[in-house]
């Protein structure tokens, strides 16, 4: 049996965030039942010196007095986020090793027969970027639905420099949205087509995910889920306003604790579930408000009816490209909204339903292609 090694984003990400752990399990799901032996290969951050690992614990701890007199945040509510975070890596990690193995590298880089380099913004950091990796002769190294924050990319020389050095040995590359597509053919010279592919978390369909959790309802009643991601300021998040959203409705209100937005929750309406409890929770949900790429992917994949809100951006960025392509895809622009759209823009937007067939018929055609790429890029 041919081993496959897989190259993704950190622990930090992969042990931390929903749409990273989903897009690595589903990859590494699908490529096993092509018949190879997968594992992952750890990037050079996934094994930091003692020095590193002392450096982020100082700077967590650190956190908690900045917030307390920088931001105005209350010592309980700092030492509630830390808890937060611990336990939220806690049940990742209890769930990573019962759904892909202890710890996860299973394959050494040089034993590997092919290296898939992949799967949501694995080339955004230019001090870590895996476009080459070592590994032995005869040795496969292809890119499934690769992505970065292309805007900042394009004016980054280091990046540019060393993609530019590196991805024409490749064998294959794929990257997961048309703004990768373009800019990597202005930019690389590449001796094959470089196609758009659908994000790793497509390549199995919702019944995949579904026989991997509980069939017993977590949402007990008719549920608003809210998953946002990068809140950094309290514009960003209004608690009133999603529990006024959610009274509308006439449901209950939940929202992911997740890289900024427990900093401004009440604790009746956070929730801090593992993966499959997470997958669960799209599953019974009856509305979705999430800024996430992943988010809305995982929506679409079950079948919820859901609004994307915008991240708000900072200068040479764009975190929105790959939401709005997505739907732009589907002709489901209308469910992006502006940060501060009034409550009855969100209203109307739930409440209007989105004809799940012809989606199933348009992500269905997408797997296919998807499929028979990476097929073919690991023969």
């Amino acid at each position: 049996m041919k081993s496959i090694g897989i190259v993704t984003l950190g622990d930090c990400f992969l042990l931390g965030n929903y749409g990273t752990f989903l897009q690595h399990l589903s990859l590494r799901r699908f490529v096993e039942g092509l018949g190879y032996r997968c594992g992952r290969i750890l990037r050079k951050s996934d094994s930091p010196s003692r020095a590193v690992t002392v450096f982020r614990i100082v700077k967590r701890l650190l956190s908690i007095p900045w917030h307390v007199f920088r931001m105005g945040a209350s010592i309980s509510d700092e030492l509630r986020i830390q808890t937060c975070c611990a336990r939220q890596m806690a049940l990742f990690r209890r769930d990573y090793e019962r759904l892909l193995g202890g710890g996860g590298q299973e394959v050494s880089v040089d034993r590997c027969d092919g290296i898939i380099i992949g799967g949501d913004q694995v080339w955004n950091d230019a001090a870590d970027l895996v476009f080459g990796i070592g590994h032995g002769e005869g040795c496969k190294v292809i890119c499934y639905a690769a992505s970065a924050d292309w805007v900042q990319a394009s004016g980054d020389t280091r990046w540019l420099d060393k993609a530019r050095r590196e991805l024409p040995g490749f064998e294959a590359i794929s990257v997961r949205e048309d703004a990768g597509v373009k800019f990597l053919n202005e930019e690389i010279g590449f001796h094959k087509e470089i196609v758009r592919v659908c994000d790793p978390v497509f390549l199995n369909n919702k019944e995949f995910y579904f026989n991997l959790v509980s069939n017993e309802k977590i949402l007990k009643k008719p549920t608003l889920l809210c998953y946002l991601l990068n809140i950094r300021e309290s514009r960003d998040f209004s608690m009133e306003f999603y529990k006024s959203v959610a009274d509308s409705l006439g449901v209950d209100l939940k929202i992911v604790c997740i890289q900024g937005a427990e900093r401004y929750l009440k604790l009746r309406y956070q929730t801090i579930p593992s993966p499959c409890d997470y997958i669960r929770m799209f599953r019974d949900a009856e509305y979705v408000i999430t800024n996430s790429f992943h988010g809305v992917c995982v929506s679409l994949l079950f079948g919820r009816q859901f609004v994307c809100l915008k991240q708000r951006e900072i200068s040479n960025s764009s975190q929105n490209i790959r939401s709005m392509e997505l739907l732009g895809r589907l002709h489901l622009e209308s469910r992006i909204c502006d940060i501060g759209s009034q409550k009855e823009s969100l209203f109307a937007l739930l409440k209007t339903q989105i004809d799940f067939k012809c989606i199933d018929v348009a992500l269905d055609e997408e797997r296919k292609f998807s499929a028979e790429w990476l097929r073919q890029a690991l023969q």
